[in-house]
């Protein structure tokens, strides 16, 4: 049986999809990065999600914008940015616009996260196919990979991603 130290120095490990923007990371997340980098992983991607507007927390990109400033303060801290399929709904093409600026930062190393999920259809699945389908061709616009999350969307994610001609972006799939 392998030791997880004999792991850590036998392969570079990176995290694909860290939500570190989550609040309850608020009063500890540079204590949290420290210990992931300790822990040995090379690499952490975050994925900043865009949020719908709070009215007392002002606009939905200051999450997106917190996750960029967060990710310049840690070399090996990478970020991607999207609209998770559960607020496709609220989400505007102001919001789209916004990703699209913010991912010129050198540290978006990804769009997303993005797809489908009817488990809990939080969005109408029509809507959550017209955003899946925005992020796709904005990966393809600024050649980045996807972040997708399919969850009981298996058949239509596949059939976007084929009527969209994926095979130049690339990416990973989350909650296949």
């Amino acid at each position: 049986m392998r030791s997880y130290d004999a792991l850590y120095n036998q392969y570079k490990l990176i995290d694909t999809h860290a939500h570190l923007d989550d609040p309850k990371f608020n009063k500890d997340i540079d204590e949290v990065i420290k210990r992931a980098k300790d822990a040995g992983l090379e690499k952490i991607i975050t994925v900043g999600c865009w949020q719908p507007p709070h009215p007392s927390e002002g606009e939905g990109e200051k999450g997106l914008k917190h996750i960029i400033e967060l990710s310049e303060r840690h070399d090996f801290l990478y970020t991607a940015l999207g609209i998770h399929p559960h607020d496709a709904k609220d989400a505007c093409d102001g919001a789209f616009s916004e990703i699209k600026k913010l991912a010129n930062h050198p540290k978006v190393v990804a769009i997303g996260e993005t797809g489908l999920d009817y488990h809990y259809e939080r969005s109408p699945r029509h809507i959550q196919k017209t955003s899946f389908i925005k992020h796709i061709q904005l990966a393809r616009e600024l050649n980045l990979p996807l972040i997708i999350h399919t969850r009981e969307a298996q058949n239509d994610t596949l059939d976007i991603l084929n009527e969209e001609g994926v095979n130049n972006i690339g990416g990973i799939m989350h909650c296949f």
